[in-house]
């Protein structure tokens, strides 16, 4: 029987491996000597979770001695795959890109952010919650630099999601200006998220988290924002032009203030736009329709 699918053109071939998971598409390269290197033209969502073996390793009866020994074995081999799979793949566009680890080494993220760049990726997920080794601060250095130059661009990144990336409001910023289809953005745990202004012409902005982040300044000009979630401890908010504002969700200290001080001068007329209002208090939520 002829194999009609392996002549397609592999521009098909990578369609339907995109179809896929990361992980089932390399496990094609088993299939035949013709398949071998046809995963190399998955345009999916490339996915490499650390997370579950650091969180194994680290309720592991062992020594600590022990234990870090075994961490940078599994981390070095970690980061191998994901370099070896990232110089492999060929399509010129992908659907995203999702980096799960304890972060180790910070110098590979603009590698990644350059890959994410060249290959056209929508939606960039970068989540170094540690299980094993404390969170590493200082990050936003190293992306800004990425961001700043002038080759940089990420015209097709529609969604961004930092978790324990530490970046810093000028980061944000930067994602903000270089790329103009961002339509998504949450911030997870980043302590130096403390000044935050989202303005520019043309923003597409619809949806925006800051969760458990301490913000203390916050300025928001988006004509097109739809949902605001933030968590955290209070901070000045200025909602200066939010008028497709629908859906505000609050937690944390800022919570609490907000349910004692509804009539705000700075948030009444946010309070009163929105049609759904959450308050995630410490012992029940209030729901505002």
């Amino acid at each position: 029987m002829r194999d009609f699918i392996s002549t397609m053109p592999n521009e098909i071939i990578g369609n339907i491996l995109s179809r896929l998971t990361m992980k089932e598409a390399g496990r094609t390269s088993v299939l035949s000597t013709t398949w071998r290197y046809q995963w190399t033209h998955f345009s999916g969502v490339v996915d490499f979770d650390h997370s579950l073996r650091s969180y194994v390793l680290r309720r592991l009866h062992v020594g600590l001695l022990t234990k870090c020994i075994f961490f940078v074995s599994e981390w070095e081999k970690f980061m191998a795959r994901l370099e070896h799979v990232m110089k492999s793949l060929k399509c010129p566009s992908m659907q995203g890109l999702r980096v799960c680890m304890d972060l180790g080494n910070p110098r590979k993220l603009p590698e990644w952010l350059k890959f994410a760049s060249e290959r056209n990726v929508q939606v960039l997920d970068l989540d170094f919650t540690y299980h094993f080794t404390e969170p590493f601060y200082g990050i936003s250095d190293n992306i800004r630099n990425v961001l700043s130059s002038k080759k940089f661009e990420m015209k097709s990144l529609r969604v961004l999601r930092l978790a324990c990336v530490d970046v810093n409001g000028e980061v944000l910023q930067c994602f903000l200006a270089t790329c103009p289809l961002l339509e998504t953005i949450r911030v997870t745990e980043s302590t130096r998220l403390v000044r935050l202004k989202v303005w520019g012409q043309g923003l597409r902005l619809k949806h925006l988290e800051l969760v458990e982040c301490n913000i203390l300044y916050l300025d928001i000009c988006a004509e097109n924002l739809m949902t605001f979630r933030y968590s955290g401890d209070y901070g000045k908010f200025n909602f200066e032009s939010v008028p497709s504002l629908e859906e505000a969700s609050f937690g944390g200290r800022y919570a609490s203030y907000l349910q004692a001080n509804m009539h705000d001068e700075d948030f009444f007329g946010v309070l009163l736009q929105v049609h759904v209002l959450k308050l995630n208090l410490s012992t029940y939520t209030v729901v505002s329709n």
